[in-house]
């Protein structure tokens, strides 16, 4: 039995347990950054990272993975080549169990954070996984996180086939979600926004309903991550581990599951813009692009601009 697992902590709390099999982990974040196709030019040509040397399930996925390893370079400080060597390696050993004979199970978490990847891994299930009985997934309500070794043989237990509706939304969603074209987009906007259809699933409705309050508001107020972290230092200026906590608790936030480098770098964006809604002080409050994030010692506060917005969604 193969488990993928999307994250760190919870393989550290499936090894303490009495699970057996072998662990796979994803380490992305899907909801950041370009995840559209890669050219055709390219994709003929093999790209910087030798694309015809990167397994077929890879390949079939169609992200250009270099333009991600630039993202994540330039905006979270990681290293591409560590990043590729790692996705390389998780695709290798996904390709291998999908032409072998084990169940292969999904455990994931209920925020948005992981849905997406569970989508994209859905959407483009290998054939040889879709025969009944080779996927299951574990994508319980209470986070996965939070819970202590001894419950995880009961969730593996109560883990649910996946089924072909499963699949034929997350393949609409993830058309979807990685278009680029403008009227594309706006009809899935239009679609996640209605809520028809996620019968079946309704963790990833909610996620991206969330997910939609990252876009620009109207008549230039604060989206929804914004105002959180404006509501988080209403009552004065906040370490960055306290501001965190409070961004984290607000209801359209929650959803999405948003990780400290996150959290860091919308904070970031927001001190850096044309008219800056916080500050941040101490060290690494500025770091040069493509350099690691380190908000530890971090303390924020709202600007005067960050106030006024602050007063303005307080009237609305």
């Amino acid at each position: 039995m193969l488990h993928i697992l999307n994250g760190d902590a919870t393989l550290s709390l499936l090894k303490q347990g009495p699970i057996k099999g072998r662990f796979l982990v994803w380490r992305d974040m899907l909801m950041e950054g370009p995840v559209s196709a890669v050219g055709k030019d390219k994709r003929a040509k093999g790209g910087k990272s030798a694309w015809s040397a990167w397994p077929a399930i890879a390949r079939a996925g169609g992200i250009d993975w270099d333009a991600r390893a630039a993202f994540l370079r330039d905006q979270y400080g990681i290293k591409p080549a560590k990043f590729l060597a790692g996705m390389k390696a998780f695709f290798t050993a996904y390709e291998k169990a999908a032409k072998g004979k084990d169940e292969v199970v999904f455990w994931f978490e209920e925020d948005f954070f992981c849905q997406i990847h569970l989508v994209y891994l859905l959407a483009h299930l290998p054939k040889s996984l879709r025969r009944k009985g080779r996927v299951s997934i574990i994508c319980p309500e209470k986070p996965l996180g939070v819970r202590l070794p001894a419950a995880f043989p009961k969730l593996q237990a109560g883990r649910l086939p996946v089924e072909p509706a499963l699949l034929t939304l997350s393949a609409r969603v993830w058309k979807a979600y990685s278009l680029s074209s403008s009227q594309g987009w706006s009809a899935f906007l239009k679609w996640a926004r209605s809520g028809k259809g996620f019968e079946r699933w309704p963790l990833l409705k909610g996620g991206l309903r969330s997910h939609l309050g990252r876009l620009p508001a109207a008549n230039g107020k604060p989206n929804a991550v914004a105002a959180a972290f404006l509501q988080a230092l209403a009552a004065g200026p906040l370490g960055f581990p306290q501001f965190a906590r409070k961004a984290w608790a607000a209801p359209m936030i929650r959803p999405l599951g948003l990780g400290d480098l996150q959290v860091a770098r919308y904070a970031l964006d927001l001190a850096a813009a044309a008219e800056p809604l916080l500050a941040i002080e101490g060290p690494g409050s500025a770091p040069a692009k493509g350099k690691p994030i380190m908000p530890a010692e971090w303390k924020l506060h709202l600007t005067a601009a960050g106030k006024a917005a602050l007063s303005r969604l307080r009237v609305t």
